[in-house]
């Protein structure tokens, strides 16, 4: 008899649970936005210009009360920038020319740089909204979104590079051995990935709705989005020049600034700070009201 009363007891709960999600409101959303969706960093070498892009998914949103709501879902986020430079140099100590054992540092001077770096990220954003009058028309929300990295890339073009190698113990220049390298080379393109970490984001978002009839709802507002840590994985830890030997010769190419240091003859240097996804744009949704 206990038993079947404890049954009934967890019963009756979860009816009165469901009954009651049943009287919030729920809505089912698809948005879409637009507007400054870029890289955000410090160049430390050369100059960073912004970049747009869009956001567009789809949303969940469940009232608390009258006045506050949950809103989650999932979204496809574009993101781009640019960076470029006139003048940057690097340096390659110790390397050997497996052909002759010989000892050499590779020195590269780059002109006429550029970059363009492409990210696409996965949002799970975790919002709270709050209805700021007695008409619920407009409202303000806060929270956080996560970003899965989807896809990342930077392509270089229109770039000359001068290298030559400096021989330790010969104490001499080699300038134009092609086959190590060295020489001029113009309009160097490379089209590469990046290698992205887990974005974390606080973002906040203000507008209007219009009530469209009863099951339909408007959405418009302007958003914000900040990234708080480095998506970019490696700390800078790679070296800008990349130079290797095949059966061939010798053959370069560079990796990201975003990814990279340059050394000099004063020590190694990073071409950018902390790189985070940023975005400020208009923001449309068109709601479904599930109750």
């Amino acid at each position: 008899m206990r038993t079947k009363k404890y049954i009934s007891m967890v019963v009756a709960g979860f009816l009165s649970c469901t009954a009651l999600l049943a009287q919030q409101k729920q809505e089912v959303s698809v948005y879409g936005a637009g507007g400054l969706s870029t890289l955000n960093y410090d160049a430390k070498t050369g100059e960073r210009k912004n970049g747009a892009g869009g956001d567009f998914g789809v949303g969940y949103t469940y009232s608390l009360t009258e006045k506050f709501a949950l809103n989650t879902g999932v979204g496809i986020a574009f993101y781009n920038a640019k960076f470029s430079a006139k003048e940057m140099t690097d340096i390659l100590y110790g390397l050997t020319d497996p052909h002759s054992e010989e000892v050499y540092d590779f020195h590269s001077s780059i002109t006429g740089y550029e970059e363009k770096q492409n990210v696409t990220y996965l949002n799970i954003p975790l919002m709270v909204r709050y209805y700021l009058d007695n008409a619920n028309r407009f409202y303000v929300s806060g929270g956080v979104k996560v970003g899965i990295p989807l896809s990342g890339s930077y392509k270089t073009t229109g770039a000359t590079f001068v290298n030559k190698g400096y021989f330790v113990d010969l104490e001499n220049w080699g300038t134009s051995q092609e086959f190590m390298g060295f020489g001029t080379f113009r309009n160097k393109t490379v089209d590469e990935d990046l290698d992205l970490n887990i974005a974390c984001m606080a973002s906040i978002e203000a507008g209007t709705k219009w009530d469209l009839n009863d099951k339909l709802v408007l959405y418009a507002g302007l958003y914000f989005d900040y990234g708080l840590n480095d998506i970019v994985k490696g700390n800078n830890d790679k070296s800008f020049i990349i130079h290797n030997h095949n059966a061939s010769g010798a053959e370069f190419s560079n990796n990201s600034v975003l990814a990279s240091h340059y050394t000099a003859d004063k020590g190694q240097s990073k071409f950018t700070g902390k790189v985070v996804p940023m975005t400020f744009g208009l923001k449309m949704s068109l709601a479904f009201q599930i109750n």
